[in-house]
């Protein structure tokens, strides 16, 4: 099911970035991570979903606003996952 999303990805508004978003890391946290010698599970799908989404924001501030806006309702190690890097 998740892989349908990267179908319909440059079809949501960006006004949405912020439920959209939201809505994929919702997902993310319930289903299991990929199994091993999958190459593209479901983990990573939600993963690219969200990367490409965002990359259609040209402003990279807004990107940014958009995935720290994430962080802020969950723990460290889902800013781990998704590649944040502290700087």
């Amino acid at each position: 099911m998740v892989e349908r999303l990267e179908v319909y990805k440059d079809d949501i508004s960006l006004d949405a970035a912020v439920p959209f978003v939201t809505a994929l890391f919702d997902i993310g946290d319930v289903i299991p991570e990929d199994p091993p010698g999958v190459f593209v599970g479901p983990s990573t799908h939600i993963r690219r979903v969200v990367h490409w989404y965002l990359r259609r924001e040209r402003d990279q501030s807004q990107r940014m606003q958009t995935l720290s806006s994430q962080f802020k309702r969950r723990p460290l190690d889902a800013a781990v996952d998704f590649g944040v890097r502290r700087s």
